[in-house]
């Protein structure tokens, strides 16, 4: 098969799935990765090595841009949320309950089994940490 041949297909196959689940970054850096892989196997005789060397190309070249652009992302959001709402939130306690066993009663001519009961000694209360 050509040589210009694989390059598009393997370009149209990166392409088609890149567009939904991939972020840009990769994208472009598997296109440049695929282009200096095309350009490297150029000079190779055998088409096994050609091809081995187009397929690095595009996975070090998606690689980089991958991890580039992930980097990226983070800092954009960390822009777009402004500085952790966790550090300024207040904490909220949780309460103290205290479990107290109900031991089997007869009221009337109604049997009420064993059960626990909880009672809320402290509600939750805000703190905030120093």
């Amino acid at each position: 098969m050509n040589l210009k041949i694989k390059y598009v297909l393997m370009s149209m196959i990166y392409f088609t799935t890149a567009c939904s689940s991939i972020p840009k970054g990769t994208l472009l850096g598997a296109t440049v990765g695929l282009g200096v892989g095309g350009a490297v196997a150029n000079n190779q005789e055998n088409n096994s090595q050609k091809n081995s060397t187009l397929a690095a190309g595009v996975l070090i070249g998606g690689a980089i841009g991958y991890f580039l652009s992930n980097e990226k992302i983070k800092k954009e959001r960390e822009l777009k949320t402004g500085p952790n709402q966790k550090d300024f939130a207040p904490k909220l306690n949780r309460p103290e309950v205290r479990r107290v066993w109900v031991p089997d009663q007869i009221s009337g001519d109604e049997f009420i089994s064993g059960h626990w009961k909880y009672l809320i000694e402290r509600p939750a209360v805000w703190s905030k940490e120093d």
